[in-house]
């Protein structure tokens, strides 16, 4: 938990800032906020403070990397609120450190990158359907061998590919 004046000064800072950016609390008096933000988030910082500073008591949230003692940058969640207090306002700001979160997301899209990749390759004709027998995904190999381009397929039930006969039996058996 942090409280910075409307400039940005930080006027305290509570003593889970050393778990979180391996800073003591005292060291970060009277100094600026936004030195700790990594310079690429500014832009996306800045604004938000603002339109802080400009509807007291609306919570703000923005997620930016944070500087960390050693020189690491750590994403971080801040959440804040404008307040008056003694006739000049203070922003309250909650930062929860996100980076596992953020990690955990790389490596996911990462992982579905390489899964669509394969998918996407590979010689055989891949067809996804929902519930519905309605077309979600196929990949590029499936799209050749009924002779459609891949959106042309996607939304649409599998049996708007068949002839009647087959499509007849393929309602059966995926009732079944």
């Amino acid at each position: 938990i942090c409280v910075m004046s409307a400039e940005g000064v930080i006027d305290y800072v509570s003593p889970t800032v050393r778990r979180i950016l391996g800073r003591d609390p005292e060291d970060l008096m009277a100094t600026s906020g936004l030195d700790l933000v990594h310079p690429d988030d500014l832009d996306q910082v800045t604004p938000v403070i603002e339109r802080g500073l400009e509807e007291p008591e609306t919570p703000q949230q923005v997620e930016c990397r944070l500087l960390h003692e050693d020189g690491t940058w750590l994403d971080c969640e801040a959440r804040g609120v404008t307040y008056e207090v003694n006739d000049s306002p203070s922003v309250i700001v909650n930062i929860t450190d996100i980076s596992e979160r953020k990690r955990s997301e790389r490596e996911l899209r990462e992982s579905e990158e390489q899964y669509r990749r394969i998918v996407d390759t590979a010689i055989e004709g891949v067809w996804v359907i929902d519930a519905d027998a309605r077309t979600t995904f196929v990949n590029q190999r499936m799209a050749e061998i009924l002779g459609f381009d891949r959106d042309e397929m996607v939304g649409h039930r599998t049996t708007d590919f068949m002839t009647p006969e087959c499509a007849a039996q393929a309602i059966e058996k995926f009732e079944r």
